[in-house]
C-alpha cells in the first residue's frame, strides 16, 4: 500500500557529495558519487521518504567553497520546515581541531580557505527558521560536528522551535570499499543507511524515527567491525519521521502485544574481572530494566525472568530462574554479591553458553517468546583452539536453517556478546544468527558512556 504523500513546500534537502579531487592529496572516491545519487533516490522514492524532486538541490563535484556557502546560507534561509543537509566525500581537520568539508577544488594545504568549514554550516543551521534541521555527514572526523552543535543553549536562543538532528560516520575515520570495488558500490556508511531504510525495520511503528533507524544502523555497523555512527539530538528532532516503514503491515502491531521475556546473563567472575565487575554488574541490572522499558512501550512483557550462570577456573554454578517483579530483590541480591575469585577457564565460557541455551525457556503459544543469552567473556585465558566438535555442537544447539535441534526461539532468541574482538567470539558472532557483538573487553574498565550505549543497543535491538 503506497503511504501518504508528504508535504514538504516548505522545507528544503540539500545533497552535498564529491568524488573526484583537483588535489592529489585527496585520493578519489567513486563510492561517494553513488552514495550521493544513492541517498536522492531514497529521498524520492514516494514508497520511503516521499521528497518531491523540486525540494532537493543537488551539488556533485562542487567547485568554489564561498559561492557553496552562499547557496546554502540562502536556501537555509527560506527554509521553514525540514531542512535536510546531507555530505559525502573527504573530510579533514583543521589545526585547531574543527571538521572542514572538501570540495573539488580544495586545497589540502589551505583547506580553511578553499573547503567548507563546519562552524560556517552551523552558524547557517543556527540562522535558519526551519522547524527541524538535520545533518548527515558521511566523511572522516565527522563526528566533531556533534561537537560544534553541543552548546543546546545557543541552539535554543535562536528560535523558539529549534530542532537540530546530527548523524554522523564516524568520529575519526569514515569506511569505503577498496578502490578497485567502488565502481558499482556505496560508501559504507551511506550503503547501510539505505539498506535499512529500503528494507524497513519489522515490529517498528509505520514511520520510521531518525532514532529508530540510528539504533538499528549502529549495530549494523558494529556487527560488520565498521567504524560506529553517532547522532545528536536536540528537542525531539529524532523523533522526525524520515521514511515510511517498508517492514510495516496494517494490523501487524496487533501480533506483537503479549510478549514473554527471558533473559540468561554468562559472567566471567575470574580475578581479572574484578577491575570491572562493579560495571559488569550494573549493565547486568540496566539491561534488565531497559529492556523492559523499551518493550514495553508498544509490547507489554506479561512475564519476565532473569537467570545467572558464573563461570571460572572454580567451576560453574547457576541460579533457577528469577520471575520479575516477584523475585527482582532475590536476583538484584544475587548479582550484587557477585565477587571475582580464581582464574578465568580457556573454555568456561563456552560451557557457560552451552549451559544457557539448554534452559528452560518459555514456551508455548499464548504470546511471543523473546530469549535472550548475554555473555560477559574477559581476554584473559581465552582458548588457543576450540575442538570443532565442540563448536560444531554450539552452532547445532543454537539452531541454523538445517538445524534438527535448535535449543531456542528461532525469531526471539538473541545473543549479546560482551568479549573482546578476538576467536572464539568474533568467529561466533560471525556465524550464529540474531547476535550483537559488542567486540569490547569487560575485563577493562568501562566509563559511564559506555555503559549507557551498549545498555541503548542492546535494549533496542532486544
Amino acid at each position: 500500500m503506497m503511504p501518504e504523500p508528504s508535504d514538504r513546500s516548505q522545507s528544503r534537502a540539500i545533497l552535498i557529495g564529491t568524488s573526484v579531487y583537483q588535489d592529489p592529496a585527496y585520493p578519489p572516491v567513486p563510492a561517494a558519487a553513488n552514495s550521493l545519487k544513492g541517498f536522492r533516490d531514497l529521498l524520492v522514492d514516494p514508497r520511503l521518504c516521499r521528497w518531491p524532486t523540486d525540494r532537493i538541490t543537488f551539488l556533485q563535484d562542487a567547485l568554489d567553497a564561498r559561492r557553496v556557502v552562499q547557496q546554502l546560507r540562502r536556501l537555509a534561509e527560506d527554509t521553514e520546515d525540514v531542512l535536510l543537509l546531507y555530505f559525502v566525500g573527504h573530510g579533514t581537520l583543521l589545526p585547531g581541531g574543527q571538521l572542514c568539508l572538501a570540495l573539488a577544488d580544495t586545497d589540502a594545504t589551505d583547506p580553511d580557505l578553499t573547503g567548507v568549514e563546519y562552524d560556517r554550516i552551523r552558524d547557517i543551521l543556527l540562522r535558519s527558521p526551519a522547524r527541524v534541521k538535520i545533518t548527515v555527514l558521511d566523511c572522516c572526523h565527522s563526528g566533531r560536528a556533534i561537537e560544534a552543535l553541543s552548546p543546546l543553549e545557543s541552539i535554543a536562543d535562536v528560535t523558539d522551535t529549534a530542532g537540530v538532528y546530527t548523524l554522523t560516520a564516524s568520529d575519526y575515520l569514515a569506511h569505503v570499499p577498496p578502490l578497485e570495488r567502488q565502481a558499482g558500490a556505496y560508501t559504507s556508511f551511506t550503503g547501510e543507511l539505505i539498506k535499512i531504510v529500503r528494507a524497513g525495520i519489522p515490529g517498528e511503528e509505520e514511520e520510521l524515527t531518525l532514532n529508530t533507524i540510528y539504533r538499528r544502523l549502529r549495530l549494523s555497523l558494529r556487527n560488520a567491525r565498521l567504524p560506529a555512527p553517532n547522532q545528536r539530538g536536540t528537542d525531539t528532532a529524532d523523533q522526525f519521521a524520515f521514511s515510511h516503514n517498508a517492514a510495516w503491515i496494517p494490523g501487524s502491531l496487533d501480533l506483537w502485544l503479549r510478549y514473554t521475556l527471558d533473559i540468561v546473563f554468562c559472567v566471567d567472575t575470574g580475578i581479572d574481572m574484578e577491575p570491572s565487575l562493579p560495571a559488569v554488574k550494573e549493565l547486568m541490572l540496566g539491561i534488565c530494566r531497559r529492556v523492559t522499558a523499551t518493550m514495553g512501550k508498544s509490547r507489554p512483557v506479561i512475564r519476565q525472568r532473569v537467570k545467572v550462570i558464573t563461570f571460572s577456573q572454580t567451576g560453574q554454578e547457576a541460579t533457577p530462574f528469577f520471575s520479575f517483579p516477584e523475585q527482582a530483590y532475590e536476583c538484584e541480591t544475587f548479582v550484587s554479591g557477585l565477587a571475582a575469585s580464581g582464574q578465568s577457564s580457556p573454555l568456561a565460557g563456552l560451557m557457560a553458553f552451552r549451559e544457557a541455551m539448554h534452559s528452560d525457556w518459555e514456551r508455548g503459544s499464548a504470546a511471543r517468546h523473546v530469549q535472550v543469552i548475554v555473555v560477559f567473556a574477559s581476554h584473559a585465558n581465552l582458548p588457543k583452539a576450540v575442538p570443532e566438535e565442540l563448536y560444531d555442537e554450539l552452532l547445532e544447539d543454537w539452531g541454523y536453517q538445517t538445524s534438527l535441534r535448535g535449543l531456542m526461539d528461532p525469531v526471539g532468541k538473541r545473543l549479546c556478546l560482551l568479549a573482546p574482538d578476538q576467536p572464539p567470539w568474533n568467529r561466533i558472532a560471525g556465524d550464529f544468527a540474531n547476535t550483537i557483538f559488542s567486540g569490547i573487553d569487560p575485563g577493562s574498565r568501562m566509563s559511564e558512556y559506555e555503559i549507557d550505549d551498549l545498555l541503548g543497543v542492546v535494549a533496542y535491538e532486544i
